[in-house]
């Protein structure tokens, strides 16, 4: 039975991506090739911008100088016609297209690796290393897991070609265990189980100190900082979104702790801060008060993504995934000292 529910969500992916090659533009561009085309349709609240405040709020990657240089190589036109000035006002339904040639890549994504450890076509799972972004953002254009899947997974062809789909994300410094899904609509499934509480995630941190319990739970409301504060980019306040934590101590040296962090919120940065707030910031963590250990031999915050269970989307089983402390966090705590 686990092999027919298999082999029909890989037919049913199959299909749906044949379906949006159909279309002239591709429904999901290949992350790990440089892009060097967008179609932008001018929508309703977009109707008389000019073609300059149109661009201005639609891309982030040119500035008005290199606008201004892209109608002058003739890249850009509306309607199919070239544009010779930013000024023209935008109809409704209009037809931007920016072509651009292909800028060379810093890295081969194709040359980044991927631990997986498994697929059976409906879901996969990586175990993620840290140091490296989860999806494109700035600088890390290519050097991100998502082009390096995709350069793995994509192809020309609609039979052969697999998109994969984020069901959630990981910090750049957190290493561990990384879900996506085959299918646009197999993740809506399992994001509709990430809303409703019904997926567990576990992590394990290295933190500052010996917490006073063994166990509990760290209730505290959390909202993003103003960024003229100074302050860290989160923080626990009265007025902000409510999260919840629970933690176990799994072992104790003579200045820090092995926890284990079960978040029963999804609130970015929610375990970082939550163990700050409990006094006991994770090790490395230096934006939210952890420090570097003298003898510890890693350079990043201590968190790792060590297992993760939910109702599997095509057998409704329930499925668990583990991973074990990667080799910094293992040399870090050996360092430490002998669990007492």
């Amino acid at each position: 039975l686990m092999r027919l529910s298999v082999l029909f969500f890989r037919r049913c992916s199959s299909l749906a991506v044949a379906r949006a090659m159909s279309y002239p533009q591709r429904q999901y561009p290949n992350l790990s090739l440089p892009r060097t085309s967008w179609a932008l349709t001018v929508e309703r609240p977009d109707q008389g911008l000019t073609l300059k405040q149109f661009l201005n709020k639609r891309i982030d990657w040119a500035p008005d100088e290199r606008l201004q240089e892209l109608v002058e190589a003739g890249s850009i036109s509306v309607n199919e016609n070239k544009v010779v000035d930013l000024t023209g006002v935008l109809d409704f339904r209009a037809q931007v297209v920016i072509n651009i040639a292909a800028a060379p890549r810093d890295i081969d994504p194709a040359s980044i690796p991927i631990d997986v450890i498994f697929d059976d076509g409906v879901m996969l799972v990586l175990n993620k290393q840290a140091g490296l972004p989860v999806q494109p953002a700035g600088a890390d254009r290519f050097n991100n897991i998502m082009a390096a899947l995709h350069a793995r997974y994509r192809s020309e062809d609609p039979l052969l070609d697999r998109v994969p789909h984020l069901a959630h994300r990981l910090d750049r410094h957190t290493s561990g265990l990384l879900l996506l899904l085959w299918d646009a609509k197999i993740k809506a499934r399992v994001g509709a189980q990430f809303d409703a509480r019904e997926v567990s995630k576990e992590y394990l941190a290295i933190v500052h100190g010996q917490p006073g319990k063994q166990d509990g739970v760290i209730e505290g409301a959390i909202a993003k900082t103003d960024e003229t504060t100074g302050m860290p980019r989160y923080h626990v306040c009265a007025h902000g979104r409510p999260a919840a934590t629970e933690f176990t101590v799994v072992s104790t040296f003579p200045e820090h702790s092995l926890v284990a962090f079960r978040p029963l919120t999804g609130r970015t940065h929610q375990i970082r801060v939550h163990a700050s707030h409990m006094g006991h910031p994770i090790l490395c963590d230096t934006l939210y008060g952890g420090r570097a250990a003298p003898a510890a031999t890693i350079d990043r915050c201590a968190l790792h993504a060590s297992r993760l269970t939910l109702t599997h989307p095509a057998t409704r089983k329930p499925i668990t995934f583990e991973a074990p402390l990667p080799p910094d966090m293992a040399a870090a705590i050996r360092t430490l000292g002998a669990p007492s």
